[in-house]
């Protein structure tokens, strides 16, 4: 009770009191204006970079398909050559590590910035990666290593990699 006479004794004339409502709804005003301002800044940033992320990701499934395409031309010249290809001096481990390392990059780009990442999918790549570098398991028909069975293996990655590709660009329409 003391605070409203208080209140009436400072602003007693209805001037002072139509003073004070318009510099509160002044403020209020401001703030929400700040806080919009802040709401819309703040997505625009986070929209600009999930579309960074995308483009980096579609980017690196160009890149990883350029890279196992590399590996399997090193593989296929390593069987015709007959060279081990588990040697440390055969290039094909670089390329392979190269390869493997792409993948985890757009694995981790998908995991991060998107909800297309599939762990499955990651699995199955690094499994066709992993056959191209180090050959068939010894249990499967093709022991070992063939042209052909690389071949497949590349066929793999690559229509697993277009699916990707065709989920970031599905995902980027959406944004």
């Amino acid at each position: 009770m003391q605070f409203f006479t208080w209140f009436d004794g400072i602003f007693s004339a209805a001037t002072d009191k139509a003073r004070l409502i318009s510099i509160i709804i002044s403020a209020v005003i401001a703030i929400f204006v700040v806080l919009l301002n802040q709401h819309l800044t703040t997505r625009r940033e986070n929209k600009k970079l999930h579309i960074e992320k995308l483009e980096e990701a579609y980017e690196t499934c160009d890149l990883l398909v350029d890279a196992s395409m590399s590996l399997y031309r090193s593989v296929a010249k390593g069987i015709r050559e007959k060279t081990e290809l588990i040697d440390p001096s055969n290039p094909t481990n670089d390329l392979s590590d190269k390869v493997t390392s792409k993948l985890f990059k757009l694995m981790m780009i998908l995991k991060l910035h998107t909800n297309i990442y599939n762990e499955e999918l990651e699995k199955l790549i690094a499994k066709d990666i992993t056959c191209l570098k180090y050959g068939e398991p010894k249990n499967s028909p093709a022991d070992g290593l063939t042209t052909s069975s690389a071949h497949l293996r590349l066929r793999g990655i690559k229509e697993k990699l277009h699916k990707i590709k065709k989920d970031i660009a599905q995902l980027a329409n959406n944004i």
